[in-house]
């Protein structure tokens, strides 16, 4: 630790809360020295991609994964694009499951840059990039489903079944966002199709049962979005312990039940999703405060009263 203290004393390093970086001068000087390059750098990004690809696996240090990814790419020199195309695509998906806006941003903006030559399928990943953004954090539905169904006609099925079940299924969500239901059930379910047609087992094969589930809900038929949800949720479980992704399943199904009246069983669901929530990331963090203002709402938009006895056992 004296070592770190004393290169902070000489002005090379800061130390902020659990971070520690070179000072800005340091930094600028060392990237001219050393041009770090898609080459030159090609295991280390490797690794973080294949952390990127843990699709349904959390991670306890990701702000810190995605700090330093946004510093590569503003700062790495690009000597390989079709690596670094992959790279930065992979990194914008894990991203997106923590909805780590300004990372998705600058990826977003730096897919933009070389969109007149894209492949084709990557093309169409950067008109999902733009809907993603566009509704999840701009909250403009019609936009996000413009671009959602962009990136539909753009992609190739035949090369990545995998991706245009992705695309079909982001389509749909954004119409179920808009409330328009009947073009989510249709763009959901040829999803479904899509996905059992690629046929390997996958996280987002769960994602897409998920909103499927969600969308059945609102269309009047809780029990078959609950025994959805409830399959999935299992093998969630069974894959990945107990993860966010299954944390999210059961708060899900207890706002099921408790749109059914079925209390109790809401109870115990949102008991168990919020203690999850507790142990991965602290009662004090943005996602646990988050996930308790989001049932917050809901609750209060069904009459139903909050109190911290529907979140705990």
């Amino acid at each position: 630790m004296n070592d770190i203290n004393d290169l902070e004393e000489l002005g090379l390093i800061k130390v902020e809360s659990n971070r520690i970086s070179l000072q800005p001068i340091v930094k600028d000087i060392a990237i001219a020295d050393l041009v770090p390059s898609v080459n030159n750098c090609r295991k280390m990004l490797t690794n973080l991609q294949n952390i990127s690809l843990h699709h349904g696996v959390d991670i306890p240090y990701y702000q810190t994964l995605f700090l330093y990814i946004e510093d590569v790419v503003t700062d790495i020199k690009n000597d390989d694009p079709d690596f670094y195309i992959r790279f930065i695509e992979d990194a914008f998906s894990y991203m997106e499951k923590y909805q780590y806006e300004s990372g998705m941003r600058l990826i977003r903006s730096v897919m933009k840059s070389y969109s007149k030559a894209l492949k084709p399928n990557d093309l169409a990943l950067y008109y999902d990039f733009e809907s993603a953004i566009a509704g999840m954090f701009d909250k403009d539905f019609k936009k996000a489903i413009s671009f959602s169904q962009t990136a539909l006609d753009t992609c190739v099925p035949e090369d990545d079944l995998h991706l245009a079940a992705n695309l079909n299924m982001n389509l749909g969500y954004n119409y179920h966002l808009a409330g328009q239901l009947e073009p989510a059930r249709e763009y959901m379910e040829r999803a479904i199709s899509l996905m059992s047609e690629y046929g390997k087992p996958n996280n987002d094969m769960l994602i897409i049962y998920h909103n499927y589930a969600n969308l059945m809900d609102d269309c009047g038929e809780p029990m078959k979005a609950i025994r959805a949800m409830k399959k999935c949720a299992e093998f969630i479980k069974d894959a990945n312990g107990e993860s966010a992704d299954y944390a999210d399943f059961r708060l899900d199904m207890g706002k099921m039940y408790l749109k059914i009246g079925n209390v109790q069983n809401a109870k115990d669901n949102f008991s168990i999703a919020f203690n999850i929530y507790a142990s991965l990331f602290g009662t004090d963090s943005e996602m646990f405060e988050g996930k308790l203002a989001e049932l917050v709402q809901f609750a209060e938009s069904r009459g139903i009263p909050f109190n911290k006895n529907l979140i705990t056992e």
